[in-house]
């Protein structure tokens, strides 16, 4: 990252971290630039211990992303070898297992017709299908969300 060393008091992501092949090296560098006594607070997307199935290998296409899920215990390990003190997550898949579906009621019920005139249909019904694809990685429990938080330690 473009920043000095000990710049900041917060480090602060949502989804950015699973989106970098070098997830490592990403948590290394947002320890580097926080202050001591400083905290990264993080929402991101994680996985199961399993391997992919189809249907994660299907999302990730609907997606169009690259992801490096990491399970948690993947992140607090990395959060700690990174040198992050107090670091922990806390799993909130039950949270968006009860509001994804929600979201993929409007998506395809009140607000489609909206998402058609903004985006055409093609793209309004990717969208609609990459939803009902992620509910069905969430309902198996092979994609996790969680918030991830650790402290630099002061000097």
């Amino acid at each position: 990252m473009p920043f000095a060393d000990a710049t900041f008091d917060i480090v602060t992501s949502a989804g950015a971290i699973t989106q970098t092949p070098d997830t490592a090296g990403l948590v290394a560098e947002m320890h580097r630039v926080l202050k001591p006594g400083g905290w990264l607070s993080a929402y991101e997307w994680q996985r199961s211990d399993r391997p992919y199935s189809d249907d994660m290998r299907y999302w990730f296409k609907m997606e169009g992303l690259t992801y490096a899920l990491q399970t948690m215990d993947g992140m607090r390990a990395m959060l700690a070898e990174a040198g992050f003190a107090e670091n922990a997550t806390e799993d909130a898949t039950d949270w968006y297992r009860a509001d994804a579906p929600r979201e993929y009621a409007l998506m395809k019920g009140d607000l489609y017709p909206r998402m058609v005139e903004a985006l055409g249909r093609a793209q309004a019904d990717h969208f609609v299908e990459n939803w009902r694809a992620m509910t069905v990685v969430i309902d198996n429990g092979e994609m996790r969300t969680g918030y991830v938080r650790g402290r630099k330690e002061s000097s």
